[in-house]
């Protein structure tokens, strides 16, 4: 379990704990006025209440026997508490419970990595209960895979990995780039003969030597697996728009579908046409509260999702498609949590000819990762403001941080918000958990009409089973191992005790085990707040907040201090390490309302704290070090002075401004991690509480490496897929041309943490500056400078053309803390 930096500071648990609830003794009775056994269930929760395992209900006896448990994660846990309740068809009324400190004899064991197995007293007399706890530790040296996680490590796997939902014709924006890239003509795909009933693949070495790296196109290859689906397709989404083409600069002809333009086509049109074909097609969508469609009213929502929209769209071609949009439920947060969380998984997985032979059964493929199918998702690397508008975009032109202007507006009057996010194509065993977890999350939220519209893939014998469906020789030199994580708990998905944390456990394995460097993007970036110097919580809302939701209002997740530890780790032994943090300017939605400068309040304060904690263990070891020699957070803006400067006739408004500056930050919607250029996680997880706690938004992601091209085989610098991906990305970010500065092939190094600092404090200045200029590069260092002391200022008051919108943040009293953290 890691502890806080300073070993003076109060003792908690944290990381991941393996709970056992085996049995009870001498609990009261509590039915029939005290003359009959109960019906006892056992829970664990956390000293924020939140739940962690269940158990199941035994009936009429004062001395159950469960069994039960699993792996559950924790963060700053000072308190276990373990209760004994009788289940009652209207109540739940405790029987007995104890509280176990993190100070105390059972807990203080395991805070120092000792498991404890045993009797505890129960606070009723003679009550007493057997529980086991183990601390896990992190993954062996020689693994990647993160142990103990609800689904396995799946070896043969291959993942592709996509920078933007289009490449296309700016492919020479991008740089050339060669890696060991693993076609399909060298090992995938490729069997020898069948051994009980498996495959074996042939071998094959790499005396071609490297091959150029190609970045691809995620929506043209959703189209392609889409049309080429069979039997079924499941899609997953926290928002679905179904007027939505997915080809725009060039039509793709499938076989069998040759009479067919992609570009006219939309996403809604495209699903029909499979479902007349005989596609089983299940859509599972979150309901937004906001959204409606009847014959009265029509409303997409307040957070746009269109979920009703597109229910009513596919409802209208008969029941051909499956499609159901739910609440997020919880036993948490009950009926608030329908109108504050989400669910916000996102991925398609589909039906997909064999590799090689059609002859042969086929397999299940996957794409998996940040992009929803919906409006505004679609960029290039260019990410251009207006020229693509009646272009590209044309049709989705989309715009949510400047008000009062509409999509037939915009287009003649406004930039475009631009986009960046992070998706991948996944192939090979580890698709079946996508479909697990589609199938858990049906069954537990549909009613019984529903449970039977899904595809029994398993049944099906003209789609290889799991054991069979590799793409290649686990082996092969070019093989991925993938591993699938969730945020979930027991209200949303069949087979889940209490609450399920894998994506945190998978981000805390995955910094603590990393050597170089640490390359995160995503939409936010909080945590660790009870390290802050500054918190909320003292007002009147804030209390009334807390007890409705019977949780305290923090962002308690620790990725923020598990990248300090993992610094000072490297200060302390005088090595070379760098974490880049690339993040959105501000929230999506307009940056001075209230719950968008709350986040920017908390991302600060988080901020400031890792520099703070960092600059510590500099004066510690007396190293005349920055903090951000070892760690920089950055954004992205583009500036386009081409075209007419002339504004909208609406003077001293918004529009008119970004019309004269012509400049607009690029969203990063992205949720990714790259850690020593061999291992990737991404998905739709956030870094705050909102992904990661589980019992609030449901998230999924996943972990991905090529053992060949990793620490697994000693290899100091990889350089296979993730090396090759990142290089294009940053190339991207950071306008690099054809070839890419030789210290980005090297990231921890001093020299690349000096040379990407340059390049976007000077792309910063030519943001924000009044002269209208085409930037050096996308890549930004976010508008705060480092004091002396640790502690943070904003470089300006106000964030470019948003008056009223602080980089500082404000803290709000209107706004409940657990919607923004």
């Amino acid at each position: 379990m890691q502890q806080p930096l300073d070993p003076g500071m109060p003792r908690h648990l944290n990381g991941c704990l393996e709970l056992t609830i085996h049995e009870a003794r001498g609990l009261p009775k509590t039915d029939n006025l005290g003359f009959t056994e109960g019906d006892p269930v056992c829970e664990v929760r956390d000293g924020q209440n939140r739940l962690l395992l269940r158990t199941q209900v035994i009936r009429k006896t004062t001395k159950p026997q469960w069994e039960e448990g699993g792996a559950v994660s924790v963060v700053e846990c000072k308190t276990l508490s373990i209760l004994v309740k009788d289940v009652d068809p209207t109540s739940e009324d405790i029987m007995a419970k104890v509280i176990l400190d993190a100070e105390g004899d059972t807990l203080r064991q395991v805070v120092d990595g000792i498991p404890v197995s045993g009797w505890i007293p129960l606070n009723k007399k003679k009550a007493e209960i057997r529980i086991t706890i183990k601390p896990l530790m992190h993954r062996p040296p020689d693994m990647l895979a993160v142990a103990n996680s609800r689904f396995p490590c799946n070896r043969g796997c291959r993942v592709t990995l996509f920078q933007s939902a289009h490449i296309g014709s700016e492919r020479n924006y991008l740089p050339c780039l060669t890696h060991y890239n693993g076609s399909e003509d060298k090992g995938f795909g490729k069997k020898k003969h069948h051994i009980n009933g498996t495959l074996d693949f042939e071998r094959f070495d790499d005396s071609e030597g490297p091959r150029p790296y190609e970045p691809r196109n995620l929506w043209e290859e959703t189209y392609v697996a889409l049309l080429q689906s069979k039997y079924f397709i499941y899609i997953v989404g926290w928002s679905v728009f179904t007027d939505l083409p997915l080809l725009r600069e060039r039509n793709i002809v499938v076989p069998g579908y040759e009479h067919i333009d992609g570009t006219k086509l939309t996403l809604g049109d495209l699903l029909v046409l499979k479902s007349k074909e005989g596609t089983h097609i299940c859509i599972m969508l979150w309901r937004e509260a906001t959204s409606i469609s009847n014959d009265y009213a029509s409303a997409d929502g307040v957070a746009g999702t269109y979920s009703e929209r597109t229910k009513a769209f596919f409802r209208a071609h008969g029941p051909a498609i499956n499609i159901k949009t739910f609440l997020r439920q919880s036993s948490t947060m009950l009926s608030l949590n329908k109108l504050c969380y989400t669910h916000h998984q996102k991925y398609v997985v589909c039906d997909a000819p064999a590799l090689t032979d059609s002859r042969r059964p086929r397999r299940v493929i996957g794409f998996i990762g940040g992009i929803d199918l919906t409006k505004g998702r679609f960029d290039t690397p260019k990410k251009s403001l207006w020229g693509t508008a009646n272009g590209i975009h044309k049709g989705d032109w989309y715009q949510a941080c400047v008000p009062g202007v509409d999509e037939k507006d915009g287009v003649e009057n406004c930039c475009r918000e631009p986009w960046s996010d992070i998706h991948s194509k996944i192939e090979g065993p580890v698709v079946r958990d996508l479909i697990a977890n589609f199938e858990e999350r049906w069954l537990k939220q549909g009613s019984a009409k529903w449970r039977d519209a899904l595809f029994k893939v398993d049944e099906c014998t003209d789609i290889l089973p799991r054991n069979e469906d590799y793409v290649c020789d686990p082996d092969y030199h070019e093989s991925w191992n993938v591993q699938f994580f969730r945020s979930i708990d027991e209200n949303s998905a069949i087979n889940v005790l209490g609450v399920e944390g894998g994506i945190h456990n998978a981000y805390d394995a995955a910094i603590h085990k990393s050597e170089r460097f640490l390359y995160f993007e995503n939409q936010y970036f909080m945590g660790a707040s009870k390290s802050w110097k500054s918190t909320k919580g003292n007002t009147l809302l804030s209390t009334i907040t807390s007890l409705v939701a019977g949780e305290e209002v923090q962002a308690v997740n620790r990725i923020p201090v598990m990248i300090v530890n993992r610094i000072a780790r490297a200060i302390r032994a005088n090595k070379p390490f760098a974490a880049y943090v690339c993040l959105p300017m501000f929230p999506e939605g307009l940056p001075e309302a209230a719950p968008m400068q709350e986040i920017i309040y908390w991302q600060f304060n988080t901020m400031e704290m890792m520099y703070s904690l960092i600059t510590q263990v500099l004066r510690e070891v007396g190293s005349q070090a920055k903090a951000t020699d070892y760690l920089n957070f950055f954004c992205l803006g583009n500036r386009e002075p081409e075209g007419p400067l002339a504004g909208t006739g609406r003077t001293g408004s918004r529009v008119d401004t970004i019309n004269n500056t012509r400049r607009h930050m690029i969203y990063v919607h992205s949720k990714m991690l790259i850690v020593d250029d061999d291992y990737i996680i991404l998905g739709s997880a956030n870094i705050n509480d909102r992904s990661m706690a589980g019992d609030r938004d449901t998230e999924c992601t996943i972990g991905a490496y090529q053992p060949c091209h990793s620490r697994v085989q000693g290899v100091q610098y990889p350089n296979g897929t993730v090396q090759a991906f990142r290089l294009s990305l940053w190339g991207e970010h950071l306008n690099e041309g054809s070839n890419p500065d030789p210290s980005l092939y090297y990231p921890e190094t001093p020299a690349c943490v000096q040379y990407v600092n340059k390049r976007a404090l000077q792309a910063w200045h030519e943001h924000a500056g009044d002269k209208v200029q085409t930037q050096i590069c996308h890549l930004m260092k976010y508008p705060i400078a480092l004091n002396s002391d640790g502690t943070i200022h904003p470089m300006q008051t106000y964030f470019p053309d948003a008056p009223g919108a602080k980089i500082r943040g404000v803290e709000s009293a209107a706004v409940p803390d657990f919607m923004t953290s």
